[in-house]
């Protein structure tokens, strides 16, 4: 399998039977591949699901870009798990080959709730959108990195979360195929190459059935802010001060209408008698329509979703960032929510009883198309040792907290409210004292 990784020698041959996939052009004039910059997040997630995603890229990026904070999206302080010089940071910095540079800066907060929001300056109140905006207010610092870094208008950027990425085959062929998204000289309308992504839950072998995750995202430089031109590209207007936040109607923010863009700014935004859109920050590349996938639902990233080592750290996702559900702390695994729902699904065996999204029967080995898998789930023994560690995962979760085969549509799950659930009237619920066994 990892002899996978040994593709930086370029072959016309197969650089352009790669790009065919795709339906690119091949740059026959291309000599050297595309600089590509990686940025994201990064806070509990698994060491396995931060291997498996750089096992994926070792020595494709010239920067690896990972921001740290010491709050979580649900405003609750968390202690820095990558602090510097520190045994984990010097890990990190070697899991993604010789060639990349790893970074990891740091988002402090203090007394988080009330400085930020009134950090905000919120001009009209949109209390729902506090979580995301705060988001996106550590990843534009991303952008500042990455510029601290060298990166130039003919760099390609990948944003993405830490569990999610491209193929390398697909980033290999965004190195070096003419794709029109990156071609020089760009409007910047509409940007982005989006992500067609399996999604794998908790273990290589729990598929969400029929799901194409249109994550991550990859943007040539010149239409990046802080990189690209912002004289071609003037700013737009947004609903809040700052750039960490969404634009305006009228300012691109359904990524089509530009009315009231065109008239602030006139003839700044029109160059050679073409319209010229505004540079695209985190904020906009995570919310602004503005791209595409590659046609005929080709896979071309994965997302690890949920994979975590113990119960305990599953539980902390859903009460301490974005989803803030407190009945995380005592409800039964798959009463939290309708992915993990899926995943103690897939482990048991149990009916998929999941509203809107189902498995895939049949697991991994149902894949049409292994090879757009991550390179270490098409080994065999390393897919089987981590669906193991997720098995015994729920069954320990499950002596302490029992066990039920949730309904549910997100975080909305039958005879469940945010803070608890009704056991009475799950007829699927079994309380801990029922089990008494780990073994699964």
């Amino acid at each position: 399998v990892l002899a996978k990784l040994d593709d930086e020698t370029i072959d016309p041959d197969i650089e352009r039977r790669r790009c065919a996939e795709y339906e690119f052009p091949y740059d026959e004039s291309r000599k050297a591949r595309r600089r590509l910059f990686y940025g994201s997040m990064i806070s509990d997630e698994a060491v396995h699901v931060l291997q498996t995603v750089a096992t994926e890229v070792r020595d494709v990026f010239h920067t690896v870009a990972f921001i740290e904070s010491n709050i979580t999206q649900a405003f609750m302080p968390r202690d820095w798990r990558f602090p510097p010089h520190s045994k984990r940071r010097k890990m990190l910095g070697r899991m993604y080959g010789d060639s990349t540079e790893v970074t990891v800066d740091y988002y402090i907060h203090d007394n988080a709730t009330e400085s930020f929001v009134q950090g905000l300056q919120i001009q009209e109140p949109l209390p729902a959108y506090t979580q995301i905006l705060f988001e996106h207010q550590i990843r534009q610092h991303v952008l500042e990195r990455w510029g601290r870094n060298g990166m130039l208008p003919d760099d390609v950027a990948v944003f993405g979360d830490a569990d999610e990425m491209f193929t390398r085959d697909f980033l290999r062929a965004l190195q070096m195929c003419d794709v029109p998204e990156f071609r020089q000289g760009q409007d910047c309308k509409a940007p982005k190459i989006l992500g067609t992504a399996h999604v794998f839950e908790a273990s290589p072998e729990c598929v969400v059935d029929g799901m194409k995750l249109w994550k991550p995202d990859a943007v040539i430089g010149e239409c990046l802010d802080m990189i690209g031109n912002a004289t071609l590209h003037p700013p737009p207007k947004r609903v809040f001060k700052g750039k960490q936040n969404f634009r305006l109607d009228g300012h691109g923010r359904d990524g089509n209408s530009y009315g009231q863009y065109f008239e602030m700014h006139g003839g700044r935004a029109v160059h050679e008698g073409r319209k010229m859109y505004p540079l695209w920050t985190p904020a906009d590349i995570r919310g602004v329509p503005g791209g595409r996938q590659v046609p005929n639902s080709v896979i071309t990233a994965f997302h690890l979703h949920n994979s975590f080592k113990t119960g305990e750290e599953v539980r902390n996702k859903y009460l301490k960032y974005a989803e803030d559900l407190p009945r995380a702390v005592s409800a039964p695994l798959s009463l939290i929510h309708e992915d993990i729902a899926l995943a103690v699904a897939c482990v048991h065996g149990w009916k998929d009883m999941g509203k809107k999204r189902k498995r895939l029967v049949g697991g991994f080995s149902a894949i049409n198309g292994p090879d757009s898998t991550p390179i270490l789930y098409q080994d065999g023994s390393i897919r089987k040792s981590m669906h193991d560690h997720f098995k015994n995962l729920v069954a320990q979760d499950e002596i302490q907290y029992g066990s039920a085969n949730g309904a549910c549509e997100s975080w909305r799950c039958d005879y469940c409210d945010r803070d608890i659930c009704d056991m009475s009237k799950i007829p699927s619920y079994k309380s801990p004292r029922r089990h008494v066994s780990a073994s699964v």
